[in-house]
């Protein structure tokens, strides 16, 4: 095998890693949001409501608030418009620059 060749299958591999890591730091991000959102609030309301202070539960609900407020103006701010567009069309493949760097 040339060396050209074995070049190109471990440029191919490194990659393909690249890819995976990606992967799975969005997907564990995602995991963990999804824990905080979907275990934590709750948890959090549950303790509030079982205070009995309506003050408590108005502050939780005011917190909640502010939170999806951030929310929003951070995806007004670093948001892409995606909508009905392909993944290639929004964001140049991490493989297709990896490629383009290499030549």
């Amino acid at each position: 095998m040339s060396p050209a060749g074995h070049s190109s299958r471990r440029f191919a591999a490194r990659a393909i890693t690249l890819l995976e890591i990606r992967a799975v730091a969005i997907s564990l991000f995602y995991a963990i949001g999804t824990l905080i959102g979907g275990v934590g609030a709750p948890a959090l309301f549950g303790y509030l409501i079982g205070t009995g202070s309506r003050g408590a539960v108005a502050w939780g609900y005011t917190a909640s608030a502010l939170l999806l407020i951030l929310a929003a103006l951070t995806e007004a701010w670093l948001g892409v418009a995606a909508e009905g567009k392909s993944l290639e069309s929004i964001s140049t493949p991490l493989s297709a620059a990896e490629e383009n760097q290499a030549a």
